[in-house]
């Protein structure tokens, strides 16, 4: 008996704790391995969705160009086109009446859209800039290089012609003091809103034409005395 539980005692114990740490040490070694795995996979997912991250920005970007692309080749232009072109803005080429009692006030301009697109729910705007008032004039669709405008009682080319004393004062009031800005506002066929500002320089006797950097609808930024 004496010799089995020594023969344990010298051999089987010691190889079995030798198995057991060479055991452990196998496991840890998995362990450690697994771990590299793991990290190098939870590396290359990063990687992965950091370059999905990139491809989408990307895509969202040629879209966008491409977007940008489209509407530069529909883009509507509406300005305006002077009926008389000599003179300056101080004189009747712009502004004026029948006669010496003045017994209507025109703007003596039509409308040309010199984009590459159509021009839809398009609007023409004098707006009297300090005090946030205008007349507004709804105006036909423009097809490209189409021109419009009304005729007074003369027969001139206009887009406003003022008959009411009360309104035509103001009006007045405002050439006078030089405070007004003739807008036309209209959209292209995918629906974006334009606002174009024509603003009078006198030192040149020349209206300055631009995008308007405030795009909202004229109808929220304007009271229409009309």
């Amino acid at each position: 008996m004496s010799d089995i539980s020594s023969l344990l005692q010298t051999w089987l114990l010691p190889g079995a704790t030798f198995a057991l740490a060479c055991g452990t040490v196998g496991l840890a070694w998995y362990t450690r391995k697994m771990a590299e795995s793991t990290e190098k996979a939870l590396e290359q997912n990063a990687r992965l969705v950091e370059e999905t991250q990139k491809l989408v920005e990307s895509n969202k970007v040629l879209v966008k160009n491409e977007e940008k692309h489209h509407q530069d080749l529909l883009k509507p232009l509406c300005t305006l086109l002077r009926s008389v072109e000599d003179g300056t803005l101080e004189n009747t080429s712009l502004f004026g009446g029948p006669n010496t009692e003045d017994s209507f006030l025109s703007i003596r301009v039509s409308i040309v859209n010199k984009g590459v697109g159509p021009a839809l729910n398009c609007e023409c705007y004098f707006a009297i800039t300090g005090h946030n008032q205008c007349v507004r004039k709804i105006m036909p669709p423009l097809t490209i290089n189409e021109k419009w405008c009304e005729r007074n009682s003369l027969g001139d080319v206009v887009i406003f012609s003022f008959t009411l004393e009360s309104t035509k004062q103001i009006i007045k009031t405002a050439i006078s003091e030089r405070d007004w800005a003739i807008y036309t506002q209209y959209y292209d066929i995918l629906g974006k809103r334009f606002v174009i500002k024509h603003r009078p320089d006198y030192a040149s006797g020349s209206i300055l034409v631009s995008e308007d950097e405030d795009n909202r609808d004229l109808k929220q930024r304007f009271t229409c005395l009309l």
